[in-house]
Formats: C-alpha cells, sequence, structure tokens
C-alpha cells in the first residue's frame, strides 16, 4: 500500500515539475490538490513508532518538496503576472498611438 502511494507520490511529483515549467497554474492547483491528499493517505498508513521511523526520511523530504513547491509557484506566478501585465501596457499604448 504504502509503496504504490509513493509511486503516486512521485508522479504527481513529475507531472507538478512540468506544469511549473509551462507555467500551467490550473494545473498545479489541482495536482497540488492530489499530492496534498496523497500526502495524507501515505502518512495515515504509518501506524507505529517503528514505521514512522522507517519513513521519518521520506516524510521530511515531502515535507521540503512541498514547501519548494509553494516558493516556486509564488515566484512563476509572480513573474507571469508581471509579464502579463507588462504586455498589456505595450498593447494599450500601441493602440492608443497607432489609432
Amino acid at each position: 500500500m504504502q509503496q504504490a502511494i509513493l509511486k503516486r507520490i512521485n508522479l504527481i511529483e513529475e507531472k507538478i515539475k512540468n506544469s511549473l515549467e509551462n507555467e500551467d497554474f490550473i494545473a498545479v492547483s489541482a495536482l497540488s490538490k492530489e499530492f496534498d491528499d496523497l500526502i495524507h493517505a501515505f502518512s495515515d498508513t504509518i501506524n507505529s513508532e517503528t514505521d514512522y521511523s522507517k519513513h521519518a526520511e521520506e516524510l521530511d523530504r515531502l515535507l521540503n518538496t512541498l514547501s519548494l513547491y509553494e516558493k516556486q509557484t509564488s515566484k512563476i506566478f509572480k513573474d507571469y503576472t508581471s509579464k502579463v501585465s507588462n504586455q498589456t501596457k505595450m498593447h494599450n499604448a500601441y493602440k492608443k498611438y497607432s489609432g
């Protein structure tokens, strides 16, 4: 069960990376929700202190990955909105002076 969830988590991680690279924020949103749900499902499978110790490194990695995605998404979205704003301003200026 845990291995299957970890496999799905790894697939979602790759999809999130690709979506961030492509500035596909709608996909990032949906994938982030699925990533979060899978992390909860994985942590729910941990039953004992021994089991937790066995997976502590993976849980720590997932926490760090989640934090990294949050920071990357914020930066990429900020850059994207700035780019769109500049394009809009240039387009409006062109319409104003060419019309």
